[in-house]
């Protein structure tokens, strides 16, 4: 037996007298379920769903058969239900699948109720501070009648005695003196102790243990009368000072309903004191003390009504949720990032630890305190750029840990690869390189397959096209880092690119005619096997032989010359050492005799004459003409009768090699001295910063520059294998950055290769796996180049990963604000650690301004419009809320009025509900004021005050990742340690 079986049997019987079938919900059940309902309403993530929506739903193996029957579809090689196209998606909403777990939203941000209200009307801050007044609260009032009760009682049988039980009343007096204050414990002491004592005293006209103060009904009624008048006076005269200094508990008018309300009670109280004499005995002693124990329910209702006024005043003076458009504005985005998210199935990467930075200034975008914060392997394609000045900690806590989880990953799905019967060492590659010290690899060495180090053979231009040794040769020199410098730059380039194309030109030409020679020699060498045999068999049968012998030694000669060519040591190799000896040549000039006219060098005359270029015609005088009649005629028979000794490129109008020969033999002889000088010296000096890597050699002490072929293939990354790059400029200089440069451009050359697929590429291209670019101090080896490939990364299986120091370490590289802002824009995903004042301003520009939450006195005004939208936010108007009751009375009592009085200009007291409220000094001193200045407007995300602050620990970074093709943004902790 207890009060909630009492209420069961209560609601039992009314069902029973209203005609109505009971309900099938116990009291207990019922109140656990309200409760559950109210706090399901207030504390979530309402703007955001924790499930996807989708036809592909996730059901419980128990819920199968009722999936059946509601005509879901079941498919047998997914294993999963999904919804007919006859069927809306939206009734099946309990079986939609969860958002992925770094997407899930969850924390309270109290700003909106499940149904869409204000939370400003349901939650008190008191309630989440220190949660709600006490439910033992009434029982200590209850106990001071009781324990009057109980003294009444011993002092009848024990006389005198008895009132040592009184004592039992302190611990009461002092619980309630701390919980209510002073004021409040002498209240019930005298309220609902000392008058019910002195009433059931009189009703009976005996004091206990004292004596007797009548012995007669009517003396007693004529005692209490008198006793009554005394206490109406008292009563009146403190029922007047508490009505006029403070609004009583529960009551929501002013002083006047105050002072009638303590009117009523003080009626009551005279009514008690009249009539307990008249009434037997034990009725009378027990009215008082029962009518006392009854107030614990006037302090429940006084506590429920006193909640429901502050509830609304709060309402009504905090309002973030109702700020306009921009609050919800994320709404919608965030269900398409779940959506993307939820179809993309590559695997996630942890990146930090979100610590609810902007969560608590209500960003949309923001995840919950907490969580880790991840980027796919689709994500990562679309690239992430890493600020943090020098021991920052980019390295330790983002580039390293993001390599391990990388590489981990990788021979994860390798292992499940391989489960499938596909035999593959790794699903991911990657090229991993530091523009410094290469502290990173030092560092990250067990993770790699191959690491480009001196002592092993390694060959700078292999694999790479003119045009992509110009980019990477010039991105070191700091591209277009002075636009005055243009015009030498440009020449510079393209003495680099028409020198490549000839050297190309001659390494493909002098193997192919060796090739060809080879093969020419061994059909001529059959030939000299069947003279032989003719020349034998004429011996024999006496024959002349002359013709035959002479015809043997012409073909002999001819072979010895062709054998020349073929075991002659190769003249051409791809190398930067054989490019520098070609600008040697192109740039020698000699003079013509004619004037301060120049004509090209012999030594390029003697590479033209080679690759079989028709000499122009640059005769002055007749001697010249002549001597060009017999070089023309000598190059038509050439071409007649040795067209393989010719470039094939040559014989095709227009072609990049005989563009480029032109340039050489009529351009550069025709530039101004000093400009020639200019150009050669701006291009020279490149490739001899490859010339002076002396520290760079193979195991055979052979330097790298001369090197054609390497036994080390980067583009091996683009087959699974983890490519480090060790070859820091502290150590190798201005050559290993140049070499880095170059090596990388030839894993850039494969992915762009790709780009002939498409998205098939995959399929096109079997073994190629995706492929992570990670860079410290990126801005040291990257070129304007790579900002093209970046743009289309995603759709060719480039993860860039990149870390610089700063903004301005962009800018300088690549010459311009521009440029650099372009290949920043390009990477999506942007983590921030202890960063330059440069780099802030681009940061405050990028991730732009956001409705937010602060926390300031904000300028008033009188918004009309505002003020309707208020009132029709206002809980006075929600019929469904828990306090619907008292707001009904409220408003019947004229709540709700439009006003834009708030504060008295001329006392600058506040004012509640009619009623001026001047604090006291003890409530002074137990009062705590919530910030009420809280305003939603728009402001950057981080202000530039704000990095400097918030980004000062180690470790701690503004982390902004596109996930799922969206943004999610925090201040995070990196944790090296994260999985």
């Amino acid at each position: 037996m207890n009060l909630l079986t009492v209420l069961d049997w209560t609601a039992r019987l009314g069902h029973v007298l209203r005609r109505q079938s009971a309900e099938g919900v116990s009291t207990r059940e019922r109140i656990v379920l309200e409760s559950n309902e109210r706090h399901e309403n207030l504390v979530g993530r309402f703007d955001v769903s924790d499930r996807v929506r989708c036809r592909v739903l996730d059901v419980p193996a128990s819920d199968y058969d009722l999936a059946t029957d509601q005509g879901l579809v079941f498919d047998d090689n997914e294993g999963v239900f999904e919804v007919p196209d006859h069927l809306n998606v939206d009734d099946f909403k309990v079986w939609w699948p969860r958002v992925v777990e770094d997407l899930r939203d969850s924390q309270a941000r109290l700003m909106i109720t499940k149904e869409g209200r204000r939370v400003e009307g349901f939650v008190q801050g008191d309630d989440l501070g220190q949660g709600s007044d006490s439910t033992a609260t009434p029982l200590m009032y209850v106990a001071f009648p009781v324990i009057g009760a109980l003294t009444y009682l011993l002092a009848s049988w024990m006389g005198g005695t008895g009132y040592l039980a009184l004592l039992l009343t302190i611990p009461y007096f002092v619980a309630l003196k701390q919980g209510e204050g002073m004021k409040e414990a002498f209240k019930a002491w005298g309220l609902f102790q000392f008058i019910p004592l002195a009433i059931a005293s009189g009703a009976t006209g005996l004091l206990p243990g004292v004596g007797s103060f009548g012995q007669t009904t009517l003396l007693s009624v004529g005692l209490m009368l008198g006793f009554a008048t005394s206490l109406v006076v008292l009563l009146l005269f403190v029922a007047f000072l508490s009505a006029a200094s403070h609004p009583h508990r529960g009551v929501m008018g002013g002083t006047a309903e105050c002072f009638i309300h303590m009117m009523k009670w003080l009626g009551v109280v005279v009514v008690v004191a009249v009539a307990s004499p008249l009434l037997p005995f034990g009725i009378g002693a027990a009215m008082p003390f029962v009518l006392a124990c009854a107030y614990c329910m006037q302090y429940t209702e006084g506590n429920f009504v006193q909640t429901g006024g502050r509830l609304y005043l709060q309402n009504e003076s905090n309002n973030l949720a109702t700020q306009g458009a921009l609050v919800q504005s994320h709404v919608k985005a965030r269900e398409q990032q779940a959506e993307a998210a939820h179809k993309d199935t590559t695997p996630l990467i942890a990146i930090a630890r979100a610590t609810g930075h902007l969560t608590n200034k209500g960003y949309g975008y923001s995840p919950d305190v907490g969580t880790v914060m991840m980027t796919s392997w689709r994500d990562m394609s679309q690239g992430t750029l890493t600020y943090g000045v020098i021991g920052s900690g980019k390295s330790y806590r983002v580039l390293r840990p993001v390599a391990r989880r990388f590489r981990r990953t990788a021979l994860a799905l390798a292992a499940q690869e391989l489960a499938k019967g596909r035999n593959v060492d790794s699903m991911g590659g990657a090229l991993i390189a530091d523009g410094k010290d290469g502290a990173i690899i030092t560092d990250l060495e067990d993770l790699f397959d191959i690491v480009v180090k001196p002592g092993f053979r390694v060959a700078p231009y292999e694999g790479l096209e003119p045009d992509q040794i110009v980019k990477a040769l010039r991105g070191a020199n700091g591209a277009t880092a002075d636009e005055r410098a243009k015009l030498w730059n440009d020449g510079g380039d393209a003495v680099l690119y028409h020198t490549a194309i000839i050297m190309k030109a001659l390494v493909q030409h002098e193997q192919a005619y060796r090739t060809h020679t080879l093969a020419k020699l061994e059909g001529l060498e059959r030939e000299r096997l069947y003279l032989e045999l003719d020349l034998a068999a004429a011996h024999k049968r006496n024959i002349e032989t002359v013709g035959l012998e002479s015809r043997l030694a012409t073909l002999l000669e001819h072979m010895a010359s062709l054998a020349m060519v073929v075991e002659a040591d190769r003249t051409w190799f791809y190398t930067p050492f054989h490019h520098a000896r070609i600008i040697a040549n192109v740039e020698r000039t000699v003079p013509t005799g004619v004037g301060d006219t120049q004509r090209a060098g012999p030594k390029l005359l003697e590479l033209v004459k080679y690759l079989g270029l028709e000499e122009p015609d640059l005769s002055l005088d007749d001697a010249g003409r002549e001597r060009y009649a017999v070089y023309f005629a000598a190059y038509r028979d050439r071409q007649a009768t040795d067209p393989e000794s010719i470039h094939s490129d040559l014989s095709r109008p227009m072609s990049q090699l005989q563009a480029s020969l032109d340039w050489a033999l009529l351009e550069v002889p025709a530039m101004h001295k000093e400009q020639l000088q200019s150009f050669t010296l701006n291009s020279r000096g490149l490739i001899e910063k490859l010339l002076r890597g002396e520290k760079l050699r193979d195991q055979f002490d052979m330097p790298w520059h001369s090197i054609e072929k390497g036994e080390l293939d980067v583009s091996q990354a683009l087959y699974g294998k983890f490519v480090g790059l060790f070859i820091p400029p502290t150590q190798y200089g201005e050559a290993g950055e140049l070499v880095m440069r170059l090596l990388k451009q030839r894993v850039m050359n494969g992915i762009k290769a790709r780009g002939a697929y498409g998205e098939k590429w995959r399929e096109m291209l079997p073994g190629q796996t995706e492929v992570m670019l990670m860079l410290d101090e990126a801005h040291l080896l990257l070129t304007p180049d790579d900002t093209d490939l970046f743009s289309i990364s995603r759709s060719l299986g480039l993860m860039p990963f990149l870390a610089t120091q700063g903004h301005e370490s962009l800018i300088n590289a690549f010459g311009s604000e521009n440029a650099a802002n372009l290949l920043a824009n390009t990477m999506q995903s942007i983590i921030a650690l202890k960063c330059s004042f440069i780099t802030v301003e681009y940061l405050t520009k990028r991730f732009g301004q956001a409705m937010l939450t602060t926390f300031k006195q904000p300028t008033r005004g009188i918004d009309y419009d505002g003020g309707l939208e208020a009132f029709r936010h206002s809980v006075l108007n929600d019929r469904s809320h828990p306090y619907a009751a008292v707001y009904d009375q409220m408003r019947l009592q004229g709540a709700g009025r439009l006003t834009a009085l708030r504060v008295d200009p001329i006392t600058n007291r506040t004012w509640r509900i009619g009623a001026e409220n001047v604090l006291q000094h003890s409530e002074l001193a137990r009062d705590i004021d919530m910030p009420t200045g809280g305003k939603r407007e728009v402001q950057p995300l981080f202000k530039p005050e704000e990095y400097p602050a918030l980004l000062e620990p180690q470790g701690h970074a503004i982390v902004c990742l596109n996930r799922a093709g969206i943004k999610r943004i925090d201040l995070a902790v990196l944790d090296p340690a994260l999985e």
